[in-house]
């Protein structure tokens, strides 16, 4: 850049000028100039050397940054005389030993981006015809300073992206390991017999933690092939700011949602470490299904007593079948908790009722009780994994939906479910008499 300069000033040869400033302006939120900032210098090698590169001068402060931000180019005899100066301009100029002054405006696509400036010590009448090869000049100035802003912005990005990369590699490497950890977790609940139930339940947190982290790589692919073309479109020299500041906020917004979608996969995955449920293995025999549900339920510990809930159980004692008992057992214990937790208030109290049936090939369990019963959305979602109603309380979700794949896996069955706001809940299981 300095190289550039030095060459249109020594091609205008005039002795009075012993340096020149290149500046470039700075702008408000309203995209209007606001400052200027010194960008580059040429020195002649004699009299006063010009300000520092960096220098800013405030629009607000100096008169003179007005002259420098102008359209058209301004050409000064006296700057410390000039009537269109201020009492601070005149202190500056006169520090700087500044008296003679072109102001030579720089355009890139229509667009003023800065300003040369001409100076000397002594005073100097500017004539057209000296200065006319440094107009005629300025244009390839104006696409050298753009092209080195651009170079610095893709730059500052590309250290953005790669400082953005590297937080999004760290925390896919933190979410690969939990995720391990996750499947080690996973691998011992399914290897008790009671939770080989949840087997299903492995897609369904597949799901909820794949959604948001291909969205992620989705976004973060889209990004990389932005920043792709931006890079070739700036070797080609046909950026426009437009151009640039539309791949800035397509940078900022893709970083930001790529961050919160794999906050969102950290946040369900730690959910779901939180989850511990304690099985038992289990064993396949033959028992009464009265009898058993009996002393299951007398044996749960849920102090039904102590709160005055009751429980009756109608049916044949001589029902029996060859089953899972463990399972039966499990399936009963969530069906009453859940009555005790969810359908009733803790003054009340509740009455549960188990209703044995049976034909050739099955047998029926009917439970009840008469608590607050359910609407149509909690009823349709009863069953899905993590869908609870008393997350404040605790609650994670699974019991019924451990219910479900107990019925229906474990003891080979179906489980269907009534109710109505106010009037209680139904759950009828249907379970064959032998399981195969």
């Amino acid at each position: 850049m300095k190289l550039l300069i030095a060459a249109l000033v020594e091609n205008v040869n005039i002795p009075e000028i012993n340096r020149a400033i290149l500046i470039v302006f700075e702008y408000d939120e309203h995209d209007e100039p606001e400052a200027i900032v010194i960008e580059a210098t040429w020195y002649s090698g004699y009299g006063t050397e010009p300000s520092t590169i960096g220098t800013r001068l405030s629009r607000e402060i100096f008169t003179v940054v007005n002259l420098m931000i102008s359209p058209e180019p301004i050409f000064i005899e006296n700057i410390q005389t000039d009537e269109r100066t201020d009492q601070a301009t005149v202190v500056l100029t006169t520090q700087l030993n500044i008296k003679a002054m072109a102001i030579l405006p720089l355009y890139s696509h229509a667009c003023q981006i800065g300003s040369l400036m001409l100076e000397g010590e002594e005073p100097y009448l500017f004539e057209h015809e000296k200065i006319k090869p440094v107009l005629s000049m300025l244009g390839q100035l104006a696409i050298a300073v753009e092209n080195r802003r651009l170079f610095q912005q893709v730059q500052e990005r590309a250290i953005a992206l790669a400082e953005a990369n590297e937080i999004i590699e760290t925390a896919n490497h933190e979410l690969t390991q939990t995720l391990e950890e996750l499947r080690t977790t996973q691998k011992q609940l399914v290897e008790s017999e009671k939770m080989a139930s949840l087997g299903g339940l492995v897609a369904g947190i597949a799901h909820e933690i794949n959604t948001p982290v291909g969205l992620g790589v989705t976004i973060a692919s889209t990004l990389n092939d932005e920043t792709l073309s931006f890079i070739k479109a700036y070797k080609k020299s046909g950026l426009k700011r437009s151009t640039l500041n539309a791949y800035l906020n397509r940078t900022r917004q893709s970083c930001s949602m790529i961050l919160e979608n794999l906050q969102r996969a950290a946040d369900l995955v730690q959910n779901f470490k939180q989850v511990a449920v304690d099985q038992s293995s289990l064993e396949k025999r033959a028992f009464h299904v009265r009898d058993y549900i009996e002393r299951t339920v007398s044996s749960l510990g849920l102090g039904l007593h102590r709160t005055g809930h009751a429980i009756e159980y109608h049916g044949d004692d001589a029902i029996q079948i060859e089953s899972y008992p463990g399972s039966l057992a499990q399936v009963l214990t969530n069906l009453i908790t859940n009555s005790i937790n969810h359908a009733y208030q803790e003054d009340e109290y509740g009455h549960m009722q188990f209703h044995i049936e049976q034909d050739d090939e099955h047998v029926k369990i009917i439970y009840q009780d008469d608590g607050c019963g359910m609407d149509d959305e909690t009823l349709s979602k009863i069953f899905e994994p993590f869908f609870t109603t008393a997350r404040s309380k605790g609650g994670t979700g699974l019991g019924m939906h451990i219910v479900y794949n107990l019925v229906t896996q474990k003891l080979g069955g179906t489980i269907d479910v009534t109710s109505q706001v106010g009037h209680g809940t139904s759950f009828i299981i249907t379970i064959p008499k032998d399981v195969s």
